[in-house]
């Protein structure tokens, strides 16, 4: 997963850009994204599959912390815009993902992956 800015300036009004690329195709696969408490998820973000669409209040959880997509039919390349988000202080601050090509298939292996943002 990498993020597409990866140095913000605290304060700022920003979209945060999230993509994962992933070496196989999704078939009924899942992807759940754990944020820091400093950045909430709401239905106003959007998510990639095969076009843009909104997040729905069903995929997000944890206080609008953690995303889950299920059922992924796709080519297991994802992107998520956290737009007009409040870049918090200088710090550093991890966002994990974590990603299975078919579900609870027992073809492919989960993946983890993390990136950090960072506030300066």
């Amino acid at each position: 997963m990498v993020t597409k800015s990866a140095t913000y300036s605290s304060g700022q009004i920003k979209m945060i850009r999230l993509d994962y690329y992933a070496e196989t195709a999704f078939v009924n696969g899942t992807l759940t994204i754990q944020l820091p408490s400093e950045i909430t998820v709401t239905t106003a973000d959007q998510v990639s599959f095969v076009g843009w669409r909104y997040i729905t209040a069903s995929e997000i959880s944890n206080d609008g912390h953690t995303l889950t997509f299920t059922g992924i039919n796709s080519s297991g390349d994802f992107a998520i815009a956290l737009n007009n988000k409040t870049i918090p202080v200088q710090g550093n601050y991890d966002i994990f993902a974590q990603a299975d090509a078919d579900g609870t298939g027992d073809s492919y292996s989960g993946d983890s992956e993390s990136v950090t943002l960072i506030s300066e």
